[in-house]
């Protein structure tokens, strides 16, 4: 999955040539790059005292978040420029309905 994530993001990287999806792509690939670590091996690591493997988890949470972040932007930046319908189930998005 995450060699599927990688290539995913290579391939934007060299393929999509709009400067605004551009930054956000490598908006998306900073926050992934920031996520890799050696605090990521520490909250495995049965070793690591308790407090360790806590604030381990808490800097992975930190940086999922970024990551979603930026994907979400990515998203919504993709959505006014792509040539492309996009539906609430091909995205994996929860519809909002408004009444």
């Amino acid at each position: 999955m995450i060699a599927d994530r990688d290539r995913a993001l290579l391939h934007a990287q060299i393929e999509i040539l709009d400067p605004a999806l551009r930054s956000h792509i490598g908006k998306v690939a900073a926050a992934v790059e920031a996520s890799r670590g050696k605090h990521t091996a520490t909250v495995v690591d049965r070793k690591a005292s308790e407090d360790e493997r806590i604030r381990a988890a808490a800097r992975q949470s930190v940086c999922l978040e970024a990551i979603t972040t930026a994907c979400d932007a990515l998203f919504a930046e993709s959505v006014g420029v792509l040539p492309v319908h996009l539906s609430d189930e091909q995205t994996g998005r929860k519809s909002k309905t408004t009444r």
